[in-house]
Parts: C-alpha cells; sequence; structure tokens
C-alpha cells in the first residue's frame, strides 16, 4: 500500500479557530433530567444545547446561587445534593442529607442551603459553599416545596398532600417555625419582587394563592386549572406563569388582575417553568417530549422546543459569572491509521484532539471518506477517537477527521490522508 500526506484542513474554513465568531451569552438555564442522572446546559440567546453535566441519581430540582457562581441540584435516590460550579462546569461537591431531598433554596446573600426532606419531615440547613450542616429544622410532616424570602428571613415551606391546608414559615435568625392554616394543598412558592407578596399553587383547588408575606392572611384566589404544579412570577411582577402537567398546557396569570387570562399547549408532562431575566422568554420542562420548550411572552407561542435528556423536570436560569467574550481555546485535529499486521488489509484510524489547555475530552469527532461520514465518536481520556475504516473500491480515497468543537475548544480539522485501496482493503498493499 502507497499513501500520501496532504498538507492543510480538509475543508475550508475548519481551521483551529474557525469557531471563534460573536460572543457567547452567559445566560443559562440548567434542566435537571431525572431519568438520565445529568443537568443539561442551554444557552439562552442562542436558545441551544452546549451540554450535559453528571451529577446523582434521580436529579428533580435545580436551583442557582445568587451570584451565579453556582448550581444546586436535588438528587432524589442518592439522597444528596450535587453542586455544580458554572465556571468549571462540573460538580464540584456533595452534599448528603437525610433521605430523598424534595427541592432546595439559596438564601439572597448565598451563604445557606434549605432542603426539604420528604421522608425525614424536617429541613436541612447546610452552609452553601462548604455543604456543611448547620441544623436540622424539625416540621412533623412531609415536606415538599421551599423557598426564602427576598430578604432572607423567612423560610416558607410546603408539602402538597390534599387536605394539608398549612404553609410551615421558619424564621432564619431562631429557626423557629411558625405553622399557618392555608389553602387546601399549596405546592409551589414564588414571591413578588418586592417580597411583599407569595404565591402557591395549590392543585386540589386548582388556583393560585396570594399570600401577604408578613401576615400570612390569604388575599386571593385566582382560579387556573386542576392539578397545576409549579409556578414562576415574571421580573416585572406583574404576571406568573403556571404548569398543569397532566394537560400539557402552561397558563397566564395576572396578579394585579387576579385572574387567568389564557393557556399555551405545550405538551404532556409540562412541568416547571423559569423566565430569562429580561422576562422576554419562558422555559418550560415537558417530560412527554424530554424538551425545553420556550415561549415568547409577549405573543405567546412557542419559539423552539430544545431536545434534552430523558424525563426533565425541573429548570433554573441564570446568569453565570464572566459576562462577555470568551473565546474557546483552538484545538489541533491529528488524524493517524495503521495495519493489521495479519496482512489482510484492515485498516484502523485513531484521531488525536489536543488544545491549548491538553487533552480534549468533550465534543465529537466525525470520520469523512471521500466527503462521505463513515464513523463518529467521542474523544476518551487521551483524547484520542479509533474507528475502523470501511470497505471502499479499489483506488484512492481521501480521508479526513473533523472535531465539532465545545464551548471552551474551537472546531478543528485533520490533513487530508490520501490511502490506496487494492483489492483487500484500504490496507491492500500492506
Amino acid at each position: 500500500m502507497t499513501f500520501l500526506v496532504a498538507g492543510g484542513p480538509a475543508a475550508a474554513g475548519a481551521g483551529g479557530n474557525a469557531a471563534a465568531g460573536s460572543a457567547p451569552s452567559r445566560e443559562r438555564a440548567y434542566v435537571a433530567n431525572s431519568e438520565s442522572d445529568a443537568v443539561s446546559v442551554i444557552d439562552t440567546t442562542t436558545r441551544t444545547y452546549l451540554r450535559s453535566i453528571r451529577v446523582g441519581d434521580n436529579p428533580e430540582i435545580v436551583a442557582f446561587a445568587p451570584d451565579g457562581r453556582r448550581v444546586y441540584v436535588t438528587n432524589q435516590n442518592s439522597h444528596d445534593i450535587s453542586v455544580i460550579d458554572t465556571a468549571l462546569e462540573r460538580v464540584v461537591l456533595t452534599i448528603p442529607v437525610d433521605g430523598p431531598p424534595s427541592d432546595v433554596a439559596v438564601s439572597p446573600d448565598g451563604a445557606r442551603l434549605y432542603v426539604t426532606n420528604l421522608v425525614s419531615r424536617d429541613v436541612t440547613v447546610a452552609d452553601a459553599v462548604t455543604g456543611r450542616v448547620i441544623t436540622t429544622v424539625p416540621i412533623g410532616s412531609p415536606t415538599s416545596r421551599v423557598a426564602v424570602s427576598p430578604d432572607g428571613a423567612r423560610v416558607y415551606v410546603t408539602f402538597g398532600g390534599r387536605g394539608t391546608a398549612t404553609v410551615w414559615v421558619i424564621d432564619t435568625s431562631t429557626y423557629l417555625v411558625t405553622t399557618v392554616p392555608f389553602g387546601n394543598s399549596p405546592l409551589d412558592i414564588a414571591f413578588s419582587p418586592d417580597g411583599r407578596r407569595v404565591y402557591f399553587t395549590d392543585f386540589a383547588l386548582g388556583a393560585v394563592l396570594m399570600m401577604d408575606a408578613l401576615t400570612y392572611n390569604l388575599l386571593a384566589t385566582i382560579p387556573v386549572g386542576p392539578e397545576i404544579r409549579s409556578l414562576a412570577v415574571a421580573p416585572s411582577g406583574s404576571y406568573a406563569y403556571v404548569t398543569e402537567p397532566q394537560t400539557g398546557r402552561v397558563w397566564v396569570v395576572d396578579l394585579v388582575a387576579e385572574r387567568s387570562t389564557g393557556a399555551v399547549t405545550v405538551g404532556n408532562l409540562a412541568m416547571d417553568v423559569a423566565f430569562t431575566s429580561d422576562g422576554a422568554f419562558a422555559y418550560v420542562t415537558v417530560g412527554g417530549a424530554n424538551t425545553a420548550t420556550v415561549i415568547d411572552t409577549a405573543t405567546r407561542r412557542i419559539v423552539t422546543a430544545i431536545p434534552v435528556l430523558i424525563a426533565p423536570i425541573g429548570i433554573a436560569v441564570g446568569r453565570v459569572p464572566g459576562d462577555g467574550p470568551v473565546p474557546p481555546r483552538s484545538s489541533v485535529t491529528v488524524l493517524y491509521f495503521s495495519c493489521d499486521p495479519s496482512g489482510r488489509g484492515a485498516a484502523t484510524f485513531t484521531a488525536a484532539v489536543t488544545s491549548t489547555g491538553g487533552t480534549v475530552q468533550a465534543g465529537t469527532v466525525r470520520l469523512f471518506a471521500d466527503n462521505t461520514l463513515v464513523g463518529t465518536g467521542r474523544p476518551d481520556a487521551g483524547g484520542r477517537v479509533r474507528f475502523t475504516a470501511p470497505a471502499l473500491p479499489d483506488g484512492d480515497h481521501q480521508y479526513a477527521a473533523f472535531f465539532s468543537g465545545t464551548e471552551q475548544v474551537a472546531p478543528s480539522a485533520s490533513a487530508t490522508l490520501v490511502l490506496r485501496s487494492g483489492p483487500d482493503g484500504a490496507c491492500g498493499g500492506c
């Protein structure tokens, strides 16, 4: 077999800095995929899926730290909280809790975590930086949802069971609990931007309940739909989006006029909802379609449905540090080949991807023969992907490898290898 090495990239524009382009947005949506044990990361400006981050077993709820540097994820089956560093984009800490965690909330100063525990009937208070458990606050009932008031003075806790008719309020300075009779089955919790109002979904009543945050009095009952689940208050504070999983609808609730003003159908198992920071779009996890579906809040129309992993539940949107241009590192892809020493003509290709930061272990490498895709793989721990040569007709054939790139590493292409196939395959002359 004879071979030639042709210099230069295999395709115009595929060099090491081809994808530097414009600066990426730094607002992100994090989605907990309960059956994939991973969190999906989405760029909310380009509305594109960026990557997945492995977390614990059966993740359900996601919460941002106020400064955006960390994301906290509840893992039901592994009984812990995964802490993701949003700059490193990996889990940097795992916090064990007492039983399956139902929800997690972060104090406004970013110092404390509050975790509801369905089985142990309490709320775990932990240091948000170190993960050290500070105290456990007994509630005396299964606990489901938790939210911290904007001033950090109170923590509101619900269960959501039919007939529970209770909200528990924890004083964060003393950890004393006030039991407030309220509604029928209050579940999800959200605050007005000024913290004066607290809103709850009540699935048994099919309504959003409005509470005075200081007196705990019921201010309004806003009929919405049966068995509603999650809600998010828009940044303006004038309206909220409420999910109704079984019908696949997202209701729009006018919080000023105190009435529902219609719904957007997104698909079966509309689980959770979060707004972008400017309120222009709402992201909804749709378990039946395994998507994060984006709604334009001005037109109430679906813009796109972004595929995520399996069984998405919780979603959170936030800004992460480093706004502005973040150019990706350049990469180099080199394509090698070797022949079967038995002389049977089989060839094996190896694509090696490196960057200025070392070997690359993410992204996708594609092998092309005569501009036809013949293999796809992900780099291993050494940044290598191995392919078996396809059976091609006798004659010269051009092979090249393309690295897709990641957000941190730019795409690149190998030089082109020209191999002459003979009667015994790609290595027929060996």
